[in-house]
């Protein structure tokens, strides 16, 4: 292993800009017990190494913590620093019982300082305890659709029922960059809180030194504990030789060592960015279905909201496919209402799931709205609306026998009288003038 420790000390000794391919050998494996390299466009999982296996997030536990806040308060909302918070120990933004911050100073000390106390003010300020923000944490879990994750606190400290896995992580990041003043805080190389009765200001540094290492870095957070190890979420950004256009991937690295975090991350994601380019495969507004809806006016259109270009390699390019799955869908549909998603394979293997909403609205047919139940079975595309149509078809052929019978039986009857009546010759009348 020493061998791989002077690569480490090598690979930090390097001008900024070297590649960690350049610098690592050939072999190299990254020590992490579990990665994933995500797309945050499509959300494809590129690289994966026990993806869900459940380890210890330590402080990138913040990413969902700051994320919650966000989501539940405003920037410029004041908090006061409870005690609880105030002695918060590890890592710290040296708050003082009493002291006022606004959200927005407190997402930035936890996200840039790392600091636990600004932490758990976060969570006594929006849930107004550590248990009710915890609730709240894992809530937006169940709503990203987890497996293998569960929150206890807010800052990572560990605790064994505190959890998460590579994959989850990587979906709570993804869910995190999606808002750009979050964005903006992950990139910031320092930031000033400012001062409190004790000191003036206080300036902290980011702790994440991929962002001074690799200008393409441009986030998010790191962690460490004795039982989680070394941990790392980041993201970097980088234009496709092919297309010309920027693309951001993330990187999850868990349970690693001391600054081979930093290289099992850099080098995954510069492999990713090597080894993929990005392909087109929805356009704006196309239709990815179209077809009929239970009980509607007119057909259903089901696009993505956005144009989607997949990362593939070479090899997959020619073995693409795509399998749309609907929803339960009845009229009336809005324009823009979840419909199902698409599914894309390469290989056989899938890579990404991209939901589909209406194109347009689809009223529902006049029958449907008066006769719900009927006018749905009547106009639904299902083996039981083909029935009773079916049946409908058949009463009237039905009716039309018997009409015809009825019809066929009265000419003969009439027939039959006409035949069975007596004849009776015209009786002359009496000529009376020629009596005798």
């Amino acid at each position: 292993m020493r061998p791989f420790f002077l690569f480490a000390l090598l690979f930090f000794l390097t001008p900024l800009g070297a590649r960690a391919q350049d610098v690592l050998p050939p072999n190299y494996a990254p020590l992490a017990e579990a990665y994933v390299v995500l797309d945050l466009d499509s959300g494809r999982i590129l690289y994966s190494k026990n993806p869900d296996e459940r380890l210890f997030p330590a402080s990138t536990t913040k990413t969902m913590t700051t994320l919650v806040a966000f989501e539940n308060a405003k920037t410029n909302s004041i908090i006061r620093v409870t005690k609880e918070a105030a002695n918060t120990g590890e890592s710290s933004a040296y708050l003082r019982e009493g002291e006022q911050r606004t959200v927005d100073e407190l997402i930035r000390a936890a996200m840039v300082r790392s600091a636990n106390d600004a932490c758990v003010a976060l969570a006594d300020g929006v849930a107004g305890s550590i248990p009710n923000f915890a609730a709240l944490m894992n809530a937006r879990v169940k709503s990203l659709g987890l497996k293998n994750t569960n929150f206890v606190n807010p800052h990572g400290l560990h605790d064994p029922n505190h959890f998460t896995s590579a994959r989850d992580l990587a979906l709570i990041g993804r869910a995190f960059t999606q808002y750009p003043y979050l964005n903006s805080v992950i990139r910031l190389k320092s930031t000033d809180i400012g001062g409190n009765a004790l000191v003036k200001s206080r300036v902290f540094k980011n702790r994440n030194k991929l962002l001074f290492r690799w200008p393409a870095c441009d986030g998010l957070k790191t962690g460490s504990t004795k039982q989680a190890g070394h941990c790392l979420v980041a993201t970097a950004t980088e234009r496709d030789p092919r297309t010309g256009k920027y693309w951001r991937l993330l990187s999850v690295v868990l349970k690693s060592r001391g600054n081979f975090t930093y290289l099992d991350t850099e080098y995954l994601l510069q492999k990713a960015f090597n080894s993929f380019s990005l392909h087109s495969v929805v356009k704006p507004t196309e239709a990815l279905w179209q077809g009929d809806v239970k009980g509607g006016a007119f057909p259903l259109d089901a696009v993505a909201t956005r144009a989607i270009e997949l990362p593939l390699r070479a090899d997959e390019v020619t073995g693409l496919s795509k399998k749309v799955n609907l929803l339960t869908l009845a009229a009336p549909l809005k324009k823009g209402q979840p419909v199902g998603s698409v599914i894309y394979f390469a290989n056989g293997q899938q890579l990404a799931q991209i939901p589909l909403v209406a194109r347009a609205d689809v009223p529902q047919t006049l029958l449907s709205k008066t006769l719900p139940g009927i006018g749905n079975r009547l106009f639904s595309p299902s083996l039981g609306g083909k029935f009773l149509w079916g049946g409908i078809v058949l009463g009237l052929f039905a009716i039309l026998l018997l009409w015809r019978r009825a019809r066929i039986e009265r000419r003969r009857r009439l027939k039959r009288n006409a035949r069975s009546k007596p004849s009776f010759e015209p009786v002359q009348p009496r000529d009376l003038s020629r009596r005798p």
